[in-house]
């Protein structure tokens, strides 16, 4: 069988549309049709449109035309809202194929491309006599094609962390009632959006597609499986429902006057659409986790150190050809108990390991080939600090498994009453936080010299300015406000001529030459 594989692009479309014969577009969800009435020239839609637009054309909205001329469209679809569509058009090019998960048997190979698109592996496979099926990896872009005929119906192959983007491809019949977009199974299905309802929003954006007599469910189900939908409005006295590309959100402005008892629904992103910053990827788990920002959706890219071939190199996880080092790399990443790999420049050829090398341990005498074994190194945020430091925000960034390269030191505070001058803020009011949440939170933040809190509102303001138990007091004082001193590290005290800091400045409390200096 072929080498499984997994990705870490997730730039993979999660619903397929195909445009079927003119005016017609359809969608499949495995368990739910999607029809959408475009106009024809003998459509009902048409001879609804010219009337509108001859009698009063500002009503004429793509929600108007629809309600107007498509309900006997609507109707006639209405019957067959819960089958497959129909294959009805075969490619020029080709036979039609259907995607699901992998199948369990898969037979015995009839050829493999590697470095091909999911197209160019359809044509191989119609131009290979014993090609029955084929699997395909988007991640590799490789082509595995088999002799074994698959249906449906198949057995599954039992999901595996690196068989994310292996899928079984299988011709169907031109007027096949196999849905070629049909989610793999249940467990791959086209992960489902959380929706918010609101009033309708004014800016709407451009409709993607428009469906009567469904309910709200079945229309959020098919906001999921358009790849462009972002939002949808939706009435439940028409049961009508209008699925749109915008990104709306709660404070957008309102549509006025409002129609009828039409709501938008907003969608709740994932992580799957959320683009990580440099020195992170995407995590695994995207497609099923809610979110838009790398804290949330993005884990930490390690650095890898190459050596020579360890002689003990634990125990192998996963192996997977070919694939360039870097991509080698992302797979590590994302298998969590990878702790190190060995890569052949040569073969292509990468295989994980649970092992946590260091470039101390004894190499393998026997040189296999070219392969190196690339060591892991650690990053901060799985380092424990000392008491008495902190782990940076930063950790998971930073290399290091020690407490000068990961921790920061805690300061110590004395409360006093509110500063008349209290500096700049430094961050918006932080709400339902303890005191000792607020003196970490001006820990951590590099310019924090002092804070403002309020025990009965639980609210942290951080701010800039050095205070003292001397400076002048707020007049009057507001609520039970009160400022909190930071004690000084002597890492900021300048040294007078011929002494220099501590080198523990970092960790000592003070801002004097006797205790923060030493001499030359």
């Amino acid at each position: 069988s072929s080498a499984p594989t997994l990705g870490s692009s997730r730039g993979r479309s999660i619903a397929r549309t195909h445009l079927r014969s003119v005016g017609m577009l359809t969608v499949a969800t495995g368990s739910m049709l999607a029809a959408a009435v475009i106009a024809s020239a003998s459509s009902p839609w048409t001879s609804a449109q010219a009337e509108c637009l001859a009698t009063s054309p500002s009503r004429c909205s793509a929600e108007h035309l629809l309600l107007q001329g498509g309900r006997e469209l609507a109707s006639k679809h209405a019957k067959t809202k819960h089958e497959h569509l129909s294959a009805e058009t075969p490619q020029a090019d080709g036979r039609l194929y259907a995607r699901r998960s992998l199948v369990a048997d898969e037979g015995n190979g009839a050829g493999t491309r590697h470095g091909v698109s999911l197209d160019e592996c359809k044509v191989a496979c119609d131009s290979e006599p014993a090609c029955r099926s084929f699997s395909y990896s988007d991640f590799s872009k490789t082509c595995y094609m088999k002799d074994q005929e698959v249906t449906m119906e198949s057995a599954p192959k039992e999901r595996r962390t690196w068989d994310w983007h292996l899928r079984t491809y299988f011709p169907v019949a031109p007027n096949s009632t196999v849905a070629l977009s049909m989610p793999v199974n249940d467990s791959e299905a086209v992960p489902g959006h959380r929706y918010v309802e609101r009033t309708l929003s004014a800016n709407e954006g451009r409709g993607v597609h428009a469906e009567l007599q469904v309910t709200l469910a079945e229309c959020e189900k098919l906001c999921d499986v358009m790849e462009a939908c972002r939002s949808f409005t939706y009435s439940a006295t028409q049961r009508a429902c209008f699925l749109k590309d915008a990104i709306v959100a709660m404070e957008d402005a309102a549509r006025v006057p409002q129609y009828l008892d039409y709501k938008t629904y907003i969608q709740v992103q994932l992580c799957n659409s959320h683009v990580c910053a440099e020195g992170t990827i995407l995590r695994l788990d995207a497609d099923s986790v809610e979110g838009k920002d790398d804290e949330t959706c993005c884990q930490p890219k390690h650095s890898y150190s190459e050596r020579t071939l360890l002689a003990n190199e634990g125990h192998e996880i996963y192996a997977e050809f070919p694939v360039t080092l870097a991509e080698c790399e992302d797979l590590c990443d994302l298998t969590g108990t990878c702790r190190s790999f060995a890569y052949s420049t040569e073969q292509q050829s990468c295989h994980l390991k649970d092992k946590a090398a260091t470039m101390e341990d004894a190499e393998r005498a026997d040189r296999n080939l070219d392969y190196k074994t690339y060591v892991q190194l650690p990053l901060c945020s799985s380092h424990v600090c000392a008491e008495g430091t902190i782990l940076r925000l930063d950790a998971a960034s930073i290399l290091g498994q020690d407490g000068e390269a990961c921790c920061l030191p805690r300061h110590s505070y004395a409360d006093r009453t509110l500063v008349a001058n209290e500096g700049r803020g430094l961050s918006m009011e932080s709400h339902h936080l303890t005191l000792t949440e607020c003196e970490e939170l001006c820990d951590l933040t590099l310019a924090c010299r002092s804070f403002a809190y309020s025990a009965e509102q639980q609210s942290c303001y951080l701010k800039d300015a050095s205070v003292t138990m001397e400076d002048a007091a707020r007049v009057p004082q507001h609520l039970d406000y009160k400022t909190y001193v930071q004690d000084p590290l002597c890492s900021n005290h300048a040294c007078n001529s011929g002494m220099v800091l501590r080198a523990n400045a970092t960790a000592i409390l003070g801002d004097d030459d006797e205790t923060c200096c030493e001499s030359r």
